[in-house]
């Protein structure tokens, strides 16, 4: 089996003499100390274990997929079952982690839990998509947060609605919430037809998205950092109280931006604003840095 052959070359390895690389001559010595050879190999042959057992668990899942379809989905219900299932799966996150974020959540919301959980994927290299939904960023100090992460290298964009909850880890398992309205009873969908659409479905999600990062211009002509990102949360539908409270300013002074940068774009009325034309000219000034 590919578990043994992994086995055994990771023994293998281990009996090659300290300071000679795997694969080299005799003759050719690497200076290294012992400590750091041992680590590299250990490092290696966990990561080629890990792997292949994952390997393994996804043809063990398709094997029995064509035995028994109703391995497909796992359903899961209850706060600790959920939190248990979800940490198990968010451990095993390596390339993909894509999110439809909207209300409801399970639990009590904490900043500091997103910010550490997002910090950890970004240091594994994951890539990292997020739509969001404006009650979703409603949450206190959520807004300030994601902009931070999304200046860093979370990918976040913004939505009017979303029609539930759903996560997607390295396209090969997605999480969705089974009753609109709670997250108390989920599905874990595995490879397979299913999957494939939630992947699609979500990229439809993403390619409308307004992108939550608001790029400044070095120079005074067209809008500021504030007034492009403020433009952009109406457009992904924050009415102008939200807004206010997540830019921290008053509503009156939102409507006063909004007119203002209307008639600098030219724009006949708020609705024009989320025209194509006025896009175009948001985009060029964005790019202008």
């Amino acid at each position: 089996m590919r578990l043994h052959r992994i086995a055994g070359d990771f023994l293998q390895d281990l009996l090659l003499p300290f300071g000679r690389e795997a694969g080299e001559p005799a003759n050719t010595r690497v200076q290294r100390s012992p400590e750091d050879w041992a680590a590299a190999q250990h490092e290696a042959a966990f990561t080629a274990v890990w792997g292949t057992v994952e390997d393994l668990a996804d043809d063990y899942r398709a094997r029995r997929l064509q035995e028994d379809p109703t391995a497909l989905v796992e359903v899961i219900t209850g706060e600790a079952e959920i939190t248990l299932r979800v940490a198990e799966l968010m451990q095993s996150v390596r390339t993909h982690f894509w999110v439809l974020d909207r209300p409801p959540y399970l639990g009590q919301y904490s900043t500091e839990l997103e910010e550490d959980l997002t910090m950890d994927l970004l240091g594994r290299g994951v890539d990292i998509r997020s739509v969001y939904t404006p009650e979703a960023l409603a949450q206190p100090e959520r807004f300030e947060l994601i902009s931070h992460l999304a200046q860093i290298g979370e990918r976040a964009r913004m939505l009017p609605a979303l029609p539930f909850r759903l996560r997607i880890m390295d396209r090969r398992v997605a999480l969705v919430a089974l009753v609109p309205g709670r997250y108390d009873r989920i599905a874990v969908v595995h490879r397979s037809g299913l999957l494939e659409a939630l992947v699609e479905l979500f990229d439809s999600y993403w390619q409308r998205g307004q992108s939550l990062v608001a790029a400044a211009p070095t120079t005074q002509v067209g809008p500021s950092a504030q007034d492009l990102l403020l433009l952009k949360m109406m457009q992904a539908g924050y009415k102008d109280q939200a807004i206010a409270r997540q830019l921290g300013m008053s509503a009156r002074t939102v409507t006063r931006r909004i007119a203002a940068i209307a008639s600098g774009l030219g724009a006949v009325s708020r609705i024009s604003l989320r025209g194509w034309g006025v896009g175009v000219k948001l985009a060029a000034w964005a790019v202008a840095i």
